[in-house]
C-alpha cells in the first residue's frame, strides 16, 4: 500500500514538474518572440542633456552614435534593447564634448563592441584617452573617422559628410562628425554640433534634397540650424535631443521659429523623451515615449 501510494505522489509531482516546465517554455518563447523585430529603427535615446543616437538593422546589427555625459545611457539601452543583446557592433564618438562621449566608456564597458570611431585620437582631451585606453584594453577596434569614410552594414549605408581632415579648426563642435544615412527609402542627416559654416559647406557639396530625418545640430543651439540648411534639404522630421530645463535655454527660440516656418515635424527629448522611429514595409512609424503637444 506505501509503496503504491509513493507511486502515485512520484507520478503526481513528476506530471505537475512536466507540466511546470512546459508552461515556462512556452512563456519564454512569448517573451522572445516578442523581442524579436526585423525592422530598421533609428532611437534618439533620452539621455538629458547630449546626444545620444541608436540604429538597429533588421538582422541585428547595433550602431550607437554618441552617449551623452553619464551612465543614463546604460538605462536607456537597457530599456530598448532585447534581453539577451550584449553586442553593440559600432560605436561612433562624433566629437570630444562630454555630452556625446562620456557616456560612451561605460558603454565599452558593459558591452562587447567590435569596433569605434572618432573624430581626432590626437588631441590632449582625457576622455578620449580613456576611450583609448578601454579599446586597447577590450582589444577593440579604433579608427578616425573623416570625410568620405563609410560604412556599410546590410543594407544601410552610413557616410561621413564631415570633418575635412585638412582643416584647423576653432572648438570641439566645428570638427564632430556629420553622418549621412541611407536604409532604402529612409534617408536621414546626424549632424553632431556643427555649426552655420559647417553646415554651409556640408550642403554646397553634397546633393541632399527632401530628407526623411534631421537630428538638429548642437541641441538646438542658435549657432546652427540655418534657414539655408533648412531651405536645401527640407526635412520632414526633425529631433532635438536636450534635457529638460536646462541652463543653456536649448533649443533656442530662433531654432523653433526656423522649423514652424518651414513646418518641419519636431520631436525633443525634453519633452517627448525617447523618439524612435521604424521602417515598416516602406512606411516610417514614430513611437514617442511622452507625447507632448508644447512644441
Amino acid at each position: 500500500m506505501i509503496k503504491m501510494l509513493l507511486i502515485k505522489v512520484n507520478k503526481f509531482i513528476f506530471s505537475n514538474n512536466f507540466f511546470l516546465i512546459i508552461l515556462i517554455i512556452f512563456i519564454l518563447n512569448i517573451c522572445i518572440f516578442k523581442e524579436i523585430d526585423y525592422r530598421f529603427k533609428i532611437l534618439f535615446l533620452d539621455i538629458g542633456q547630449g546626444d545620444s543616437i541608436l540604429i538597429k538593422t533588421p538582422n541585428y546589427k547595433y550602431i550607437l552614435i554618441d552617449g551623452g555625459e553619464d551612465t543614463k545611457v546604460l538605462d536607456e539601452l537597457g530599456e530598448v534593447l532585447p534581453f539577451w543583446q550584449t553586442k553593440i557592433d559600432i560605436v561612433i564618438g562624433t566629437h570630444s564634448d562630454c555630452d556625446h562621449i562620456c557616456g560612451l566608456k561605460f558603454v565599452l564597458e558593459k558591452y562587447l563592441v567590435d569596433t569605434v570611431f572618432l573624430n581626432d585620437l590626437e588631441g590632449n582631451d582625457k576622455d578620449v584617452h580613456e576611450i583609448i585606453n578601454i579599446c586597447s584594453s577590450r582589444n577593440i577596434s579604433l579608427f578616425e573617422m573623416y570625410m568620405g569614410d563609410f560604412i556599410d552594414v546590410n543594407d544601410l549605408h552610413l557616410e561621413a559628410l564631415w570633418p575635412d581632415e585638412n582643416l584647423l579648426y576653432e572648438n570641439s563642435n566645428q570638427k564632430s562628425i556629420v553622418l549621412y544615412g541611407l536604409f532604402h527609402e529612409v534617408d536621414f542627416l546626424l549632424t553632431g554640433d556643427i555649426e552655420l559654416e559647417q553646415e554651409d559647406i556640408i550642403t554646397e557639396e553634397k546633393d541632399i534634397y527632401e530628407l526623411e530625418i534631421l537630428k538638429i545640430s548642437h541641441h538646438g543651439s542658435k549657432t546652427a540650424t540655418g534657414m539655408e540648411l533648412l531651405r536645401r534639404i527640407r526635412p520632414k522630421y526633425a529631433v532635438i535631443s536636450c534635457g529638460k530645463n536646462n541652463k543653456y535655454n536649448h533649443p533656442s527660440d530662433e531654432v523653433m521659429n526656423r522649423l514652424i516656418d518651414y513646418s518641419i515635424i519636431t520631436y525633443r527629448t525634453d519633452l517627448n523623451g525617447r523618439v524612435e522611429f521604424t521602417n515598416n514595409e516602406n512606411n516610417l512609424e514614430i513611437k514617442l515615449e511622452k507625447k507632448c503637444n508644447d512644441m
